[in-house]
């Protein structure tokens, strides 16, 4: 079973502002929940191929690849060496508005076996991701 996460919030900042901190891997603790502390695996530091660990406060480390990169405009990234998922894919689209910037993170993600699909009916997994 498939499932989607949609979050949109207006930042009152220039989108120029705003990709800078999204871009910058080594800064994603400042705004993901789910990713406590970061550490690069390759030695790209942004664009296509670049690997992170993200290590939440709780829980398994996840391995994440960037899969796409539109500079200035957003990416998107899966998530690599999974058990509790089939697959995952994270996309970040700026969208600049007079009032500053529309950010939107979608999460398309797969729970893998029973016990997988058993958390998401539960709504336990998609309250753990943000």
């Amino acid at each position: 079973m498939a499932a989607l996460i949609v979050e949109q919030i207006l930042i009152p900042a220039s989108s120029d502002a705003v990709w800078s901190v999204i871009a910058d891997q080594e800064q994603l603790p400042r705004w993901r929940q789910d990713c406590q502390r970061v550490s690069l695996l390759s030695t790209r530091q942004f664009g296509v191929g670049t690997r992170r660990r993200c290590i939440p406060p709780r829980g398994k480390d996840r391995v994440e690849e960037i899969t796409a990169w539109y500079e200035g405009l957003g990416y998107e990234y899966a998530l690599i060496e999974s058990r509790e998922y089939q697959n995952w894919v994270g996309r970040l689209r700026l969208q600049p508005v007079p009032e500053g910037t529309i950010v939107q993170w979608t999460i398309n993600y797969q729970p893998r076996g029973l016990m997988g699909t058993l958390r998401h009916a539960l709504g336990k997994n998609a309250r753990s991701t943000r």
